[in-house]
């Protein structure tokens, strides 16, 4: 669940845009995710680089194919975990993403 996204500076959506979210896990376990557009090619790809909870780094990458006569929404991500405990529980963290 996601109660707080803001966009950081007005205008359109573009390269350099920074957004912040507040993301709730589970009742007890809520943080600040810092994100900023790195890439943007309407209606191709959408690119963006994150912090999350202050010792997750990474990027995630949209892209959209044409199947038929609609499309397909394909993401990719990167996550870098710092910390012992965060890179141990990487593959959960991973899945959830």
């Amino acid at each position: 669940m996601v109660p707080v996204y803001e966009k950081a500076i007005p205008g359109p959506v573009s390269v350099g845009t920074r957004f912040r979210e507040v993301v709730r896990l589970l009742p007890f376990l809520k943080g600040e995710v810092i994100s900023e557009v790195t890439g943007c090619d309407p209606p191709h790809r959408f690119d963006y680089s994150f912090v999350a909870f202050g010792n997750m780094d990474g990027e995630l990458t949209y892209r959209l194919e044409p199947v038929g006569g609609g499309g397909r929404v394909v993401q990719r991500q990167t996550l870098r975990p710092r910390g012992t405990l965060l890179k141990l529980l990487s593959p959960v963290t991973g899945a959830a993403f």
